[in-house]
């Protein structure tokens, strides 16, 4: 642990009472591996460390003295007396990664948690991905962005009801997210391979910045409209305060692995599904594919298609919904470079 002021130029060590790897930090709180937690109250960091639940925790909080702490075994806890006493609210399926104060932790499979009563309950939102997310950021009660696995980008513009995908331009995974606390509400994500992506319209287009590194990047925070500090892989640590820059064009961003424009799965036909349908599958290039069915936790419930298709072909894909309980479904695409899902409806 390090301190500096704001010029970023000079660190100072600080002793936080522990030799754990910390993962997590926010201001006055640091978090890291087996249920250790961390207070600041200058010029001290006293112990509040979680009860023993043998995970790692990522902590977010808006308030002075409470705290979230959601953790990698899928539980949420919460305190609202400096970390002095910790009440268990939520244990998921899969492992959490991030969360934000306004009511949203992310994580494993597409798990997005959301809670319009300051917590407890914590409720499980349709993603529509499985791919495994590593940042949320809210941007006020009606839009929130969540950040992941392969470049996923999703946003909710209803309050958290509904996440829908977004283009990020990029297959990185992108593992942080956060907002201006300035008046511009700029966005920047951060990610694998010195991924840099910045947004100027809450979330809707994306932009990649030129970060000068391709370390892998960790965390950011966005101070102001133009200024983001950002660190990463092997101690490094960004700077900017001109908004990172002028964006890359497209020719200027360096080649990815081939993407999900590889492979293009059809909508269902019909949906909503009652008792049959099919997908249309058609690759671009020789690839191998795998198509499953999932359900909202993303657990396959059927598998749809696995093996390889020659550039140029196509395939109907059937789904068998007898055997269903009406709901949200998803048919889950995946292969070398590309990952993503289409929504299934199964009618009652």
């Amino acid at each position: 642990m390090a301190e500096s002021d704001f010029s970023y130029s000079v660190w100072t060590p600080q002793d936080v009472g522990t030799t754990v790897n910390l993962a997590s930090i926010i201001p006055g709180w640091t978090a890291g591996a087996g249920d250790v937690v961390r207070l600041y109250s200058p010029p001290t960091w006293y112990g509040r460390d979680l009860p023993d639940a043998g995970e790692s925790f990522s902590l977010f909080t808006n308030s002075v003295g409470a705290c979230f702490a959601a953790g990698t075994g899928g539980s949420i806890f919460y305190t609202s007396k400096f970390g002095m006493a910790w009440t268990l609210q939520a244990v998921g399926a899969y492992a959490l990664h991030a969360g934000d104060a306004q009511g949203y932790a992310v994580g494993d499979h597409g798990t997005i948690l959301e809670s319009t009563s300051g917590g407890s309950p914590w409720n499980a939102v349709a993603s529509g991905t499985v791919a495994n997310l590593y940042g949320v950021v809210a941007g006020g009660p009606y839009f929130a962005v969540a950040v992941g696995a392969g470049g996923t980008i999703l946003k909710s513009a209803d309050g958290g009801l509904t996440f829908s995908p977004r283009a990020s331009g990029t297959t990185a995974t992108l593992r942080a997210i956060d907002i201006s606390r300035g008046g511009t509400s700029a966005l920047v994500a951060v990610g694998d391979g010195g991924c840099v992506l910045k947004s100027t319209d809450q979330g809707e287009t994306w932009c990649t910045l030129d970060a000068g590194t391709t370390a892998n990047l960790y965390g950011v925070t966005v101070p102001s409209g133009n200024e983001y500090l950002v660190c990463g892989q092997g101690g490094v640590l960004l700077h900017t305060t001109t908004g990172g820059g002028s964006c890359l064009l497209h020719t200027d961003v360096p080649a990815v692995a081939p993407g999900a424009g590889d492979v293009r799965l059809g909508d269902l036909v019909p949906n909503p599904i009652k008792s049959s349908g099919a997908f249309d599958i058609q690759a671009r290039r020789h690839v191998a594919v795998r198509v499953d069915l999932l359900d909202v936790r993303g657990r396959r419930v059927a598998s749809l298609f696995d093996g390889e298709l020659n550039a140029g072909e196509h395939r109907s894909l059937s789904v068998d919904a007898r055997s269903l309980a009406a709901g949200i479904y998803f048919a889950r695409a995946h292969g070398e470079g590309f990952d993503f899902t289409k929504r299934v409806i199964v009618a009652p």
